[in-house]
């Protein structure tokens, strides 16, 4: 049990690092944890490994994060977990999004849905992050339009949901393609919701980041 705790106290140390942006060291205690847990078939090995992949996506090491989530999603194969393996169709999408690789990202937000569809019993939370992903991709496509329309599903299924965090993103979302179709008015309206919510939430990363955006249309 002290071993497991020892663990534990690791990943939690780990995300700290990750939540403050200092990659370098969450990465180096997820892989302690990985050493230690030693195999799949712990799960404490299966968060480092997740964690790991998520530090390796946002560090720009697309490669290794493919690696990381690649062996999480044959696990998940193996295991016939499709739950677990919707989700890592999800992490591999925004992996290729980061790296610039849209179509990709976009052919595994389809596989992500298609087990939505047949694998969830509550399903509007997770069709939320789906339609919030493949907005924000169309959008940094230029497609403006074909992304309001999957944003404004998103927010649809997120306020279904009753999940807050899902709904500070969408409505954050729709504010930044009004920025990029240069409607102020309509931008301010989504981003000052989106950061009510982040607020409600205690979440100041969240509000920052729509103040950054907001910032934008002075």
């Amino acid at each position: 049990m002290e071993e497991r705790d020892k663990l534990e106290s690791l990943l939690n140390k780990a995300f700290i690092s990750f939540d403050q942006k200092n990659y370098i060291e969450a990465e180096k205690l997820y892989c302690k944890v990985l050493i230690s847990a030693k195999d799949r078939f712990n799960e404490l090995y299966k968060q480092a490994l997740y964690g790991l992949g998520f530090t390796k996506t946002l560090s720009k090491q697309y490669k290794k994060a493919r690696e990381c989530y690649f062996k999480l999603l044959s696990y998940a194969i193996e295991e016939e977990n499709k739950e677990d393996e919707s989700i890592l169709y999800h992490q591999l999408c925004m992996v290729e999004r980061e790296a610039g690789n849209y179509d990709i990202a976009l052919q595994y937000l389809k596989k992500e849905y298609d087990l939505i569809l047949k694998v969830f019993k509550d399903k509007n939370m997770y069709l939320s992050a789906n339609y919030y992903e493949n907005g924000y991709i169309n959008l940094l496509k230029g497609d403006c339009n074909k992304a309001k329309v999957l944003l404004e599903k998103s927010l649809y299924y997120a306020e279904k949901s009753e999940d807050k965090v899902c709904v500070a993103c969408a409505f954050r979302g729709l504010g930044e393609v009004y920025i990029s179709k240069k409607e102020t008015n309509k931008a301010l309206e989504y981003l000052n919701k989106s950061e009510e919510v982040f607020k409600y939430l205690g979440d100041d990363i969240g509000a920052r980041e729509v103040e950054g955006l907001k910032e934008k249309l002075v």
